[in-house]
């Protein structure tokens, strides 16, 4: 017991690295176990695994591209989805239908026809060395003058309010032609012309037009500058050229050009 008392520190503490001893040898012993475990684990996966087999992606391919190239979405046009189309009706009870715009409104106007308005100063007559010469101005703004006026003109009295005689071509009592300077009421440059009895002098100024809209059954007649006319709920001025008419609508002031041809 002398010898317990002495040493029993001793003893504990080989008793304990005994111990460690144990433990240590049995981990060993343990992880060549868990070893030897995993690698006939991995030897048995190894010996069951498949060739790889590439994943099939066509159709998200197929979807790439398509969100590569969008399909366009055309929301105008001659589709009906978002745009479904105007009737419109004509006083006789047919419809029109309505695909382009152009069916109804100014571009369904027709020009009928177009007519010159001319100046005209011709020889009416000779009087011995005196000469009568008959004026019309077709374009004037005034219905009294568009009719013919005469004036009365000779080697001696050679000036009248539309022209002065310049010369006599000819016998003076039958003259080839006669030769005349125009006053500014017809001329703004003065202009120097030359008439015969076959011959008269004829020069446009403007024109007037017959224009039809058949979609309200309207026929508008001798049309001219500055004139209006008035179908599909707008009023629209008139301009007229040598082939074309231009209706101006006055509310906007936008301008439809309507050509004037033998198809018309």
């Amino acid at each position: 017991m002398e010898f317990l008392k002495k040493h029993y520190e001793k003893i504990i503490f080989s008793a304990v690295l005994v111990g460690l001893a144990a433990v240590v040898a049995y981990m060993l012993f343990r992880i060549e176990g868990e070893r030897k475990f995993l690698e006939d684990k991995r030897a048995g996966i190894q010996a069951k695994k498949r060739p790889y087999t590439p994943l099939n992606l066509a159709a998200y391919d197929a979807a790439l591209a398509r969100a590569k190239q969008p399909t366009k979405l055309t929301l105008s046009g001659s589709h009906n989805v978002l745009n479904p189309v105007l009737w419109q009706e004509r006083p006789d009870g047919t419809r029109i239908k309505v695909v382009t715009g152009t069916e109804v409104g100014p571009g369904a106007a027709v020009v009928a026809s177009i007519t010159p308005l001319r100046t005209i100063i011709s020889l009416e007559g000779i009087s011995g060395t005196s000469y009568h010469v008959g004026v019309v101005r077709e374009a004037s703004l005034i219905p009294a003058e568009r009719k013919m006026v005469k004036r009365y003109i000779s080697t001696n009295s050679p000036k009248t309010d539309f022209f002065t005689l310049k010369e006599v071509k000819g016998p003076p009592d039958n003259p080839q032609a006669l030769v005349l300077e125009l006053t500014e009421r017809l001329s703004e440059t003065r202009e120097t012309i030359t008439i015969a009895k076959d011959r008269p002098f004829m020069r446009n100024d403007a024109y007037t037009a017959d224009l039809k809209y058949d979609v309200e059954g309207l026929t508008f007649n001798k049309l001219r500058d500055g004139d209006t006319v008035s179908f599909g709920g707008e009023d629209y001025s008139v301009e007229i050229k040598a082939d074309a008419v231009i209706l101006s609508a006055k509310s906007s002031t936008k301008r439809t050009i309507l050509k004037y041809g033998k198809a018309n």
